[in-house]
């Protein structure tokens, strides 16, 4: 994938969270009879996104409780919370396993604050290849929005983005990359308590992360289309509109969330 290519890609998925001093102090040496807590045993999501939450859908037979639907699901959302709070803060082993020439994505601060409502995912196919295998989804912003200075929360009102994402391996022989089984459907999942729901392990591990050359923007948005109209009737093609309200969106349960490992 071009850095172009790359570049417009990003361009598109974080301007629809976009809109159009530092004091030193002097630090004293730490109180040896006070108790440091031990750094948490399990990735807790960052502030900007702690009240936000991620709904998931997939076309028939893709099951989003899967290896590979899982690994789509947790680099897109760690995709998120990297615009939101930086790569540094995004779910275990993204940083690590997505391709250095893609990390510039996150160089930048015009996406980052506090962030809630919903965001919405569909997975639409699923392909093996020799190392690991591809995924086309779809994203669809319109239900997610970013508390700017003036106070307002601001979200989009433009179709999903599309894109593929590849997952390969190092190991010859990867685990199999089936993703077949029950289809699921897009109903939330109560126990989720319209919060951040994120994996206590690391879903990457032993994986390469890529966003490969296939198809136009244009093109991709087109197929994501019928499935964007289903989550909001209204959504225009017009990639610079936005809307302002002093209420944020409803965060809805997350689907299918983290409470177990991916069969």
């Amino acid at each position: 994938m071009t850095r172009h290519r790359i570049a417009q890609l990003a361009a598109m998925m974080l301007a629809v969270l976009s809109v159009a001093g530092c004091s030193q102090t002097t630090s004293s040496a730490p109180d040896p009879t006070t108790t440091v807590a031990p750094p948490p045993a399990y990735y807790i999501p960052p502030d900007q996104v702690r009240d936000a939450s991620a709904v998931w859908s997939a076309d028939p037979p893709i099951d989003l409780l899967s290896s590979e639907a899982a690994l789509v699901r947790a680099a897109l959302e760690s995709d998120l919370i990297g615009a939101a709070a930086g790569i540094d803060r995004t779910y275990p082993g993204f940083e690590e396993a997505l391709d250095r020439s893609q990390r510039f994505r996150y160089n930048h601060d015009s996406s980052r604050g506090p962030t809630k409502g919903t965001l919405r995912g569909h997975i639409q196919t699923i392909t093996p290849t020799a190392t690991g295998f591809t995924a086309f989804f779809c994203i669809q912003y319109n239900n997610l929005a970013r508390l700017v200075e003036s106070g307002d929360y601001v979200r989009s009102h433009t179709l999903a983005v599309g894109a593929d994402i590849e997952f390969s391996r190092d190991d010859p022989d990867p685990r199999p990359s089936t993703a077949t089984t029950t289809p699921q459907t897009n109903t939330p999942d109560a126990s989720s308590n319209g919060s951040w729901h994120a994996p206590t392990y690391d879903v990457f591990a032993g994986w390469r992360v890529e966003y490969p050359s296939t198809g136009t923007l244009e093109e991709n948005r087109a197929r994501c289309q019928p499935w964007s109209l289903t989550i909001d009737p209204t959504a225009t093609e017009l990639r610079g509109e936005s809307i302002r309200s002093t209420e944020p969106p409803p965060t809805l349960p997350a689907f299918p969330g983290w409470t177990t490992r991916p069969r």
